[in-house]
Parts: C-alpha cells; structure tokens; sequence
C-alpha cells in the first residue's frame, strides 16, 4: 500500500513539473504565483508605478556612517592648556592646565606652582616654591614656601590677590592670556 502512494505521488509531482497535467486546475493555481515571480522590471500587465523618494541606507549587516560633525569644536575645559603673562604672585610666563575643575600651574620663578579648583570663572587654590620672601611652618607638597591664591578669569584677563601662608590675601596679581 505505502509502494503505491509513493509511486502516485511521483507521478503527479512529476506531472506537475513537467507540465503534463494540463487545464483549468494547474493554470489557474499558478497564475497567482507567477504573477508574484515574475521580475520587477517586466510586469504581467502594465502598472502604473509611484516614485518613491529616493533613500539612503546603508546595506543590511553595515554600519551606517555617523552623520558629519562640524570642523571645528570649541575645546572642552577637561584639556585646556593656556599660556599667560603674569604680573605680582611672578612675573614672566605662567602655564595653566585645566582638567575638568583642578587647575595646575607652572612658571619659572623659583620652580613655582600653582594647584586649585576651578567654580566658575574663580581659581582658589595655592602657590608653592622652592624660596620665596618667607617661610611657613607647614609644608604644601613638600615645600615650605607657598601661599593662598585666588583670581577671576574674565576673558583673555585675569586679576586676583596672593598671600603668604595661612595670611590674608592682601597683594595684587594680573594676568594676560597670550
């Protein structure tokens, strides 16, 4: 019994296939199909086609290009790195380094520092050397020669007071950037 449907199934698949089988049956249950495969470009019957406005995308398993950034971004406060001329606390050249709020500083006077904080436009922080005009009774990184700072940056100027030690900040400082 199971060699007979075998052997009917065969055939009719080979009927199909060979298009033995001919009339209203097979014709009309592949016309549906056919209508589906045929190519774009050669349409059963006429059609009018709507224009679709024209996509980019990139290919299926790409990576799309990120959209294009300006040319130029305004540096981020995280790596600002500014040279000024600086008149008071030393006069000469000052190189400030900004990472995110902490603010360290570096001239040539008497290898001098300065390390702070940032909040706004206000530096807070200290100056520190390896001599200066007075010695205090504790050390700041090491170094027994350091003071108080704090300055306003407006701009390309800056103005502020320094002292020495734990004193009060009582002499004037000014900077320019370059």
């Amino acid at each position: 019994m199971k060699a007979i449907i075998i052997i009917v199934t065969v055939f009719f698949v080979a009927a199909i296939t060979c298009n033995v089988l001919a009339g209203p049956l097979v014709d009309d249950r592949f016309k549906a199909a056919d209508k589906w495969l045929a190519p774009h470009n050669t349409p059963t019957q006429p059609q009018q086609v709507e224009q679709m406005p024209e996509t980019r995308q990139a290919p299926p398993g790409t990576r799309q290009k990120p959209p294009e950034q300006p040319l130029y971004h305004e540096p981020s406060p995280a790596t600002v790195t500014e040279e000024w001329t600086t008149n008071g606390l030393t006069s000469g050249v000052l190189t400030l380094k900004r990472t995110g709020r902490d603010v360290e500083g570096r001239y040539p006077e008497d290898n001098g520092a300065i390390i702070g904080t940032m909040t706004g436009n206000t530096l807070t922080g200290y100056w520190i050397e390896d001599a200066s005009a007075r010695r205090c009774a504790t050390a700041v990184k090491g170094r027994y020669f350091w003071g108080k700072i704090k300055a306003d940056f407006e701009g390309g100027r800056a103005v502020g007071k320094w002292g020495y030690c734990e004193d009060s900040l009582s002499a004037d400082w000014t900077g320019t950037r370059k």
